[in-house]
């Protein structure tokens, strides 16, 4: 990255990131998880934002295109930095228009079921918006709450909750995604539990999900 002319800092903790850059004082992530960031994030309006960001990106896009990979990006839901003095862009339209922006091909979406509940969208818009664009995907589910309070570690187990999963589903498949689904879930009461049983009970009920939406 720093070969693309891109100053790349690595926060020893997630904790670190969001004590320092948030008001929220988010540490449900736990210890060690280590996440990088772009300088010059929060300080800057959205259209010089989106210009950065595209150009960015766009220099990634184009190191990894040499090794055959691409680019997913996941777009957060809720406002997760509603206290900074700039429009947050989100959802599939505003990831559309990064990826637009970039004018890279190997860009696209990484869908997360929760963000895109979060964040208003429709699960239609993956398909009539990012239709052979759809990168990866992360299956799990959100608790009747509020969609403005809820956060990461409210996350569920497929089908525990209220997020319409076949639409979401079933949408991925108009949009033409044939990979992987993963189980995302930052819950502290499932990192409770013994690892295998998690798994397995992840995976069970990610595929009842699936099974349900694709037959």
């Amino acid at each position: 990255l720093k070969e693309g002319a891109m100053e790349v800092n690595l926060q020893p903790t997630m904790n670190s990131f969001f004590e320092s850059e948030s008001s929220g004082g988010w540490t449900f992530f736990g210890e060690g998880f280590p996440y990088p960031y772009l300088d010059g994030a929060f300080r800057v309006g959205l259209d010089e934002s989106l210009d950065l960001a595209a150009l960015r990106l766009g220099v990634i896009a184009d190191l990894l295109s040499g090794h055959g990979f691409s680019l997913g990006i996941e777009f957060c839901g809720p406002d997760m930095f509603h206290n900074k003095p700039f429009e947050f862009l989100t959802g599939v339209t505003g990831t559309m228009e990064i990826v637009r922006a970039s004018g890279a091909s190997n860009i696209g979406v990484l869908a997360d079921s929760f963000h895109l509940y979060c964040s208003g969208s429709t699960a239609g818009e993956l398909s009539d918006l990012a239709n052979g664009k759809v990168t990866g995907v992360h299956i799990n589910d959100a608790p009747h709450a509020d969609v403005s309070t809820l956060m990461d570690a409210d996350r569920v187990m497929p089908g525990d909750g209220v997020i319409p999963l076949t639409d979401f589903l079933t949408s991925l498949d108009r949009a033409g995604y044939r990979g992987p689904a993963e189980v995302e879930l930052f819950n502290p009461k499932y990192r409770s539990l013994e690892p295998l049983a998690a798994a397995t009970e992840a995976r069970k009920k990610a595929e009842k999900a699936i099974q349900t939406a694709l037959n």
